[in-house]
């Protein structure tokens, strides 16, 4: 049976005579009994009825693999050696799986781009894939030493870092965009299990001090936009920006209560931010309006420990919440920096729960009171951001209660960034940070009670080393249970995650010229008889331009834009295209498009509502007629 349905679709297919040209000697005689030879087998095809072909479709989804130093092709046997090759290789729906080890990207670029819906991308597991624990199998992404040999080396641990980490060099041109980042449309993407460490991208002086003269200053570390983005289990350090920078576009579910999220919520959740510049989170943006969109701009902010955030562009926040956001924050420790919490956007909807606030240099909570005062005020004391009195007075959800300002104990801190930290904040003045306090750590972790003079920009976000053994970035407050990161996971445990592989039943795909499929020709009057049920076909053709109003296929077939289905038109325009967003098919067809060549469009047409002649095709897969 397979040998026949092969012969059947050698001879049906258009393309059979350019492939045999392709592959036999270029002499005249040979040539010509190729053409012979295909006109004779496609004649013997159109004698008898159109050719019907039995296909099972691939898997939809894939597990890909990647360990350092490995130069396979991505299976868990034989992984790839770096994120990036996996990136390339997905499409909607697969799981990267990457084992402990330092990756640089593509060219020690320090780049890893997520540009389709849906994927996963996680770290923290063991060489051979058997154990995952993201703080103990660390999953680190750097960038390549930058090619100016002061970038870095000026600043005698940075260089020490460069060395301990045999860090290759970076020669590509710059790039100033975040080190993960989704392009297009990556709805949904899914970041769990890395340490991302950007030391390499900037600049710091002899005295140590971040320069602000040189890097992609003010660029986040991961930069998500899409609905469902998610950052779970990771650790970031040494940003010259926000650590994560993030959107809210999530919805409301009818029964809302904390802790129950949908899945379209973005998300930062057990993770550890450490020494960045303006804030550790930025969610200023969100889709949240209360004539339009009332139950929209929700994202969850849960059990993640943000320390040691420095002042730039007057920024200088753990966690800032935009506009058009209804936060959902849980459990978190912010301390070390100008603000906990900035909401200076008279944002009402923000829901506070059991956070520990510590160590601010200016205030816990900086907020706009457009209600009354109509100024931008600051509340110290957290544990007032709780029911009608969050509402009425500081401009919260009733929702918010039981925080406190709290004292976390922390093991591995480095210290000589700490005392840099204690020597510019009391060299400004102190603010909020007492004296008590900063002679309360220095106790605790062996440092001299006494610090050295500062002033200005001066000890200003030095390099943060995490020591040999990377210790110090284990930044959980032992004294705290519950809150900030948690070693062992959120409740005792990490997320796990598997490709949801399936597979389609058979399919039948009668071949069918594409001329047929257009207005009066002999196809379409079949295919409206099918109406909701559609005909399974395959054809060939040129693929034409995006059509972003073309959503007319029957309900029954499941096409929506909002499900993440593309329109696309024939070349001719006469013929509508849809293919889901970030597939293989999908990348096929934008190859196609841009290179005018032909592919095989495998798929279901049905009738195209409001034209009863006018055929649109939802495509399983799609096939490339280039020997290539």
């Amino acid at each position: 049976m397979v040998a026949t349905l092969r012969t059947a679709r050698a001879i049906v297919r258009p393309w059979t005579l350019a492939n045999l040209r392709h592959k036999m000697w270029r002499s005249g005689a040979a040539l010509a009994h190729a053409e012979e030879e295909t006109m004779r087998r496609m004649s013997v095809a159109l004698l008898s009825s159109l050719a019907i072909l039995c296909l099972s479709q691939a898997a939809v989804a894939k597990d890909i693999y990647v360990r350092a130093g490995s130069n396979g092709n991505g299976t868990k046997e034989n992984p790839y050696g770096d994120p990036d090759l996996a990136l390339r290789d997905a499409y909607s729906g697969d799981v990267i799986h990457v084992a402990a080890g330092l990756y640089f990207g593509a060219a020690s670029s320090g780049k890893w781009k997520i540009a389709k819906p849906n994927l996963t991308m996680v770290g923290g597991y063991n060489k051979d894939f058997t154990e995952r624990h993201p703080f103990k199998h660390l999953t680190r992404l750097m960038q390549g030493e930058d090619p100016d040999p002061t970038m870095c080396r000026d600043s005698a641990r940075c260089k020490a870092l460069i060395e301990r980490y045999q860090v290759p060099g970076y020669k590509g041109s710059y790039d100033g965009t975040a080190m993960v980042r989704g392009e297009g449309d990556h709805t949904g993407t899914i970041i769990d299990g890395f340490v991302i460490d950007s030391f390499t991208r900037y600049r710091y002086k002899p005295n140590e001090d971040l320069s602000l003269k040189d890097g992609p200053l003010g660029t986040p570390a991961i930069e998500l936009s899409k609905p469902g983005a998610k950052v779970r289990n990771c650790i970031i350090v040494n940003t010259g920006g926000p650590g994560i920078r993030i959107n809210a576009l999530g919805t409301k579910p009818d029964k809302d209560e904390l802790g129950v999220m949908s899945d379209d919520w973005s998300e930062v959740s057990n993770t550890i931010i450490v020494n960045t510049l303006m804030e550790s989170i930025d969610l200023t943006v969100g889709n949240f309006d209360q004539a339009t969109a009332p139950k929209g701009g929700c994202a969850l902010i849960k059990n993640n420990t943000l320390l040691f955030d420095w002042e730039m562009n007057g920024h200088n926040y753990n966690l800032y919440q935009g506009r058009q956001t209804q936060l959902t924050v849980i459990d978190n420790i912010f301390g070390f920096s100008g603000y906990g919490i900035g909401n200076m956007f008279d944002n009402r909807f923000g829901r506070y729960v059991g956070n520990v606030f510590f160590g601010h240099a200016s205030g816990a909570y900086h907020y706009l009171d457009a209600a009354a005062t109509k100024g931008v005020l600051i509340l110290d004391d957290v544990t007032q951001l709780e029911g009608e009195k969050c509402k009425k007075q500081y401009q919260c959800s009733k929702q918010s209660r039981g925080n406190v300002n709290g004292e976390p104990k922390l093991k591995s801190v480095d210290t000589f960034f700490l005392d840099k930290f204690f020597n510019q904040i009391a060299s400004q003045g102190g603010g909020k940070v007492t004296m008590d306090t900063m002679t309360s750590w220095r106790s605790m972790l062996g440092m001299p009670l006494a610090g050295s003079a500062g002033t200005g920009k001066v000890n200003f976000a030095p390099v943060w080393d995490p020591g040999a053994d990377l210790a110090g970035l284990m930044l959980f407050a032992e004294n705290l249970p519950g809150k900030g990161a948690q070693l062992n996971g959120v409740d005792g445990k990490f997320q796990e995650y598997q490709s949801q592989t399936v597979v389609a039943a058979a399919k039948e795909y009668q071949e069918v010229q594409w001329a047929d499929l257009k207005r009066a020709q002999k196809m379409v009057g079949p295919i409206v008889a099918a109406a909701d049920k559609g005909m399974s076909v395959m054809v060939t053709a040129k693929v034409g331009d995006q059509d972003m109003s073309s959503y007319y296929l029957p309900a029954a077939s499941g096409v929506a834009r909002d499900k993440g289905w593309l329109a696309f038109r024939d070349e001719s325009r006469d013929i509508l295209l849809y293919v889901q967003s970030g597939t293989e098919a999908h990348s096929l067809l934008k190859q196609a498009k841009q290179e005018g060549a032909e592919v095989i469009i495998k798929g279901t047409a049905y009738s195209a509502g409001g034209a009863g002649d006018k055929i649109g095709i939802k495509i399983d897969a799609i096939e490339s007629t280039s020997a290539d």
